[in-house]
């Protein structure tokens, strides 16, 4: 799968407008049989018809969407079946006519105006997550997770109000259309109202991101993997249907969509517990995203905070304590550093990693890192090459690790292996979250800089 390119050749079509003015003349009488001239009567000229302005569409994750955009130009009410049109997003995560089309990317009509059902995926400039399968009715000119639900359900108005945005502290503004506006685009807005809506926008966008990568059929993807956001946005919207509402922060309605989820657990005590910790960690976002460091904070909270403690194995055991929220805000603020992916011809991915004691004694709170189809998977495997996607060839990276730096080496190891593989291994008896960044470097000599957190687990 290809997420397009980032390159721009300029405007692929140019509009031109030709107006034609026509004069005439008439026979006049002066003696007969002489002719004489005569002062021709101005014609107006034909009012030129203006042609309506292509519309500017955008995609929009937690941030901007680098990405491919199929449009529904065969009408069968699927964005992405035999006959639809294509077209890649530019560095800012916009698309359409005047967008500047490269050719390389481009498939078919690119629809003039919201007109038809639209469908993305690409990676979050925020976060550098894949986002899959996230589509937006006709109609629309943003796709987002938001806009994701709406499609599944089909009403705007249900939707807003199930999510508590209709009325209320947390409400956006009734004038406010949420498929029309771009968050990202809005949040540094000169005016307030616009600027809030777009905080508010953010943090619900970052929600139901969150949904996709939990509801999920795959319970053992690692933490830095994201789940298609339409399968998600299914069960949302049969909720809705049914009028529980997505008050994401009220426990019932997070274990009423675990159920429904394609994420299957062993028991009904663990579902509850998941259930728990979900609603707390929704309770602690705040309800305004207010810029892209915070947004991306609270993503690696769930990813490598929540997710990464479900997915854990001492989540099952016995009389084991939930974070509180303001354990789960310490922990995002944990991650208020984080780098951003820089949306060049190649950028990183941040990745994550757990040691802990490992029955094989070799292994004690070490690991290899190496290939990429396993959890041990080499951090470069999730590294992209601009719109292109994860580059991996026969279960290889093709960027290679060309250097490693803990944050503190006096409780982690890093080192690259003469194979390419990399060993990582706590130093003492540390317990808890660091990180080492690594420097990636592709075939061509691109470069990139990204951030792989370790956390050692005590058992």
């Amino acid at each position: 799968m290809y997420f397009g390119t980032g390159l721009r050749t300029g405007a692929l079509l140019a509009a031109a407008c030709l107006a034609g003015c026509s004069g005439g003349g008439s026979g006049g009488g002066g003696s007969v049989g002489t002719p004489t001239a005569t002062t021709p009567t101005p014609t107006p000229s034909p009012t030129a018809t203006p042609t309506p302005a292509a519309t500017m569409f955008s995609a929009v994750g937690i941030g901007t969407l680098y990405a491919t955009v199929t449009f529904d130009t065969n009408g069968s009410g699927n964005p992405f079946d035999a006959g639809d049109s294509s077209t890649a997003t530019t560095a800012g995560g916009e698309f359409g006519r005047d967008s500047g089309l490269d050719p390389r990317w481009t498939s078919g009509t690119v629809p003039a105006t919201a007109s038809m059902a639209m469908q993305a995926w690409g990676r979050d400039s925020v976060t550098g997550l894949p986002l899959t399968i996230m589509n937006a009715p006709a109609g629309a000119t943003v796709i987002s997770p938001y806009s994701a639900l709406v499609f599944a359900h089909g009403n705007e108005a249900a939707v807003r109000s199930a999510l508590g945005l209709a009325s209320g502290t947390d409400a956006i503004r009734a004038t406010m259309n949420p498929l029309t506006f771009n968050p990202a685009q809005n949040l540094a807005n000169s005016d307030a109202a616009v600027a809030r809506d777009a905080a508010r926008m953010t943090s619900v966008n970052l929600q139901l991101f969150v949904m996709g990568i939990l509801g999920k059929a795959t319970n053992g993807d690692r933490p830095d993997t994201a789940g298609p956001i339409d399968l998600s946005s299914r069960y949302l919207a049969e909720l809705v249907r049914e009028g529980v509402g997505l008050r994401l922060t009220d426990r019932a309605v997070i274990l009423a969509a675990l159920r429904k989820s394609a994420y299957k657990v062993s028991s009904d005590e663990r579902l509850g517990r998941m259930a728990d910790y979900i609603s707390a960690y929704f309770r602690a976002i705040p309800a305004l995203l207010g810029n892209p460091a915070e947004a991306r904070a609270w993503m690696h909270a769930f990813q490598f905070g929540v997710l990464a403690d479900i997915q854990a194995p001492g989540f099952s055991a016995p009389g084991l304590v939930v974070p509180d929220e303001a354990a789960i805000r310490a922990t995002a603020a944990s991650f208020m550093d984080a780098p951003a992916p820089v949306g060049t011809a190649f950028f990183t991915t941040t990745d994550y990693r757990e040691l802990s004691n490992n029955p094989i004694a070799a292994m004690d709170y070490r690991a290899v890192l190496t290939g990429c189809n396993s959890h041990l998977a080499l951090p470069t495997c999730n590294d992209s090459e601009g719109y292109l996607g994860m580059n991996i060839v026969d279960g290889q990276p093709v960027a290679r690790v060309t250097a490693v730096a803990p944050k503190d080496p006096a409780v982690l190891s890093v080192t690259v292996n003469a194979d390419g593989s990399m060993t990582i291994a706590r130093v003492g008896g540390f317990t808890g979250l660091t990180w080492f960044s690594y420097t990636a470097q592709m075939p061509n000599g691109a470069t990139a800089t990204g951030r792989a957190y370790v956390r050692m687990r005590p058992f």
